[in-house]
């Protein structure tokens, strides 16, 4: 009996429910261009991946328009993901489990390198990586990320690269129609930020073969790292090496600019003392040094302040939702968000925050609910603490909010709480052998 093509495979039923069950659904609500969500599609998923199924197999498939959307990034700038429809979302991240497959042996000079989505790996491998190099005597950390990956990358080099490995040619229409979608309603994106959803020949973000497209493209990068002998470690675009002296991590920063520039046509930005720069040599105990959004002191892993703030400036804009009348779906929010949250970051030190964030969500949700129009005896509330009371160019003078008995009644649990119930999980599945998956979340827009 003969090995099905690779076409064959992608759309049988089976293929196609395991690409369902694996695509992101952190956010049900998550749409394409139509408006149709994950949730919505998932309510008549059995026909839904029947038509699927049809079309690819007569050749009526086509990916639609995506859905642009920006991102604010740290530095004021925004980062241009693509949304694909719900089906596209299925159809691509099948794709992607055949070729991953497909192409595994490219990817083994990344092993223990690379820790971008990929199976069984994930942020905290990556930071428990650079931990491990650390204790071994590298204490000297080279942190950089390539200059507009996705935008500047070769995507005919990658397309070529990946359909010449492939055991059939018969996914290779659909890998360069998948890989170089069409953006619609542009109108909805500021004018000045439109540019950056202009075509360069690169790979679009958001798109389920992206992250596998950039390890294939990178693994040699990986590779001669190794065969140098640096401690690299890789999330995407983003790269750490650690070295033992800051000479050893100069003549890195050297070594992987000039492969990047001559062997992969990418570049890193110039390395730079500055605290704000995005190459630089840094000693954590002595300067601030995070690595996907989380912090190392040269001891503790813990959030960096920038995605905590991002933490609470996301559940402050969820509680002034003034025009939602709808008390239970805004505390639901509020819970999930403050759930989620903790939960990516049990391998951390998230417990110094849990303070903070419980004053804050006190004091957001009483804000919330007195805009709509509940009334509250003031010798019911609590009091902030002073040094909560500052958020940017915002005092809040009073201090007043939920006491501990009130956010009891919310529904939103504790920050101590949540920590304590998911560590529970985390032991639970040890011991029944049960490993969970680790593979980073992507943006669920």
């Amino acid at each position: 009996m003969s090995t099905p093509k690779l076409l064959e495979r992608l759309y049988s039923l089976e293929h196609l429910a395991f690409a369902w069950k694996n695509i992101d659904k952190t956010n049900p609500e998550s749409f394409g261009l139509s408006g149709e969500s994950i949730a919505e599609f998932g309510e008549n998923i059995e026909t839904n991946l029947q038509n699927l199924s049809h079309q690819i197999k007569s050749g009526t498939f086509q990916f639609f328009k995506t859905r642009p959307y920006l991102i604010a990034k740290d530095n004021g700038k925004f980062r241009p993901l693509q949304i694909p429809e719900v089906r596209d979302r299925i159809v691509l991240k099948g794709i992607a489990i055949i070729l991953e497959e497909q192409l595994q042996k490219n990817l083994v000079s990344s092993e223990g390198i690379s820790f971008a989505y990929q199976k069984g790996k994930g942020i905290q491998n990556a930071l428990s990586r650079v931990k491990e190099h650390y204790d071994n005597g590298n204490h000297i950390i080279y942190e950089a990320d390539i200059i507009d990956f996705f935008g500047t990358v070769s995507r005919d080099k990658i397309i070529k690269q990946v359909c010449d490995q492939l055991s059939d040619p018969s996914l290779n229409d659909f890998i360069k129609s998948g890989i170089t979608p069409k953006v619609g309603s542009l109108e909805s994106i500021p004018f000045d930020q439109q540019y950056l959803f202009i075509d360069k020949g690169g790979i679009p973000q958001g798109n389920a073969l992206s992250p596998l497209f950039s390890n294939i493209y990178l693994s040699p990068f990986d590779a001669e790292m190794k065969r140098i002998g640096y401690h690299l470690v890789r999330y995407a675009d983003d790269f750490v090496i650690l070295a033992p002296s800051k000479e050893v991590a100069i003549q890195a920063y050297e070594d992987s600019r000039t492969y990047l520039k001559d062997q992969l046509a990418l570049d890193i930005h110039e390395l730079s003392e500055a605290q704000t720069s995005k190459t630089r040599i840094v000693d954590p105990k002595k300067d601030l040094f995070s690595f996907l959004s989380v912090s190392f002191d040269g001891i503790n892993l813990f959030p960096s302040i920038k995605n905590k703030d991002r933490f609470i400036d996301k559940i402050l804009s969820l509680c002034n939702s003034t025009k939602d009348r709808n008390i239970i779906k805004v505390l639901n929010k509020v819970k999930n968000s403050h759930d989620g949250w903790i939960s990516t970051f049990l391998f951390t030190d998230v417990e110094r925050y849990f303070e903070e964030i419980d004053w804050i969500i006190n004091w957001g949700i009483y804000i919330y609910l007195k805009s709509c129009e509940w009334k509250f005896k003031r010798t019911s509330l609590a009091k902030m603490p002073q040094r909560f009371r500052q958020r940017c160019n915002i005092r809040y003078e009073s201090g007043e909010c939920l006491s501990q008995q009130q956010r009891k009644n919310s529904g939103i649990p504790l920050s101590k709480e949540i920590y304590l119930l998911r560590m529970q999980k985390v032991q639970k599945d040890k011991i029944s052998h049960k490993v969970p998956e680790n593979q980073p979340k992507a943006l669920a827009i």
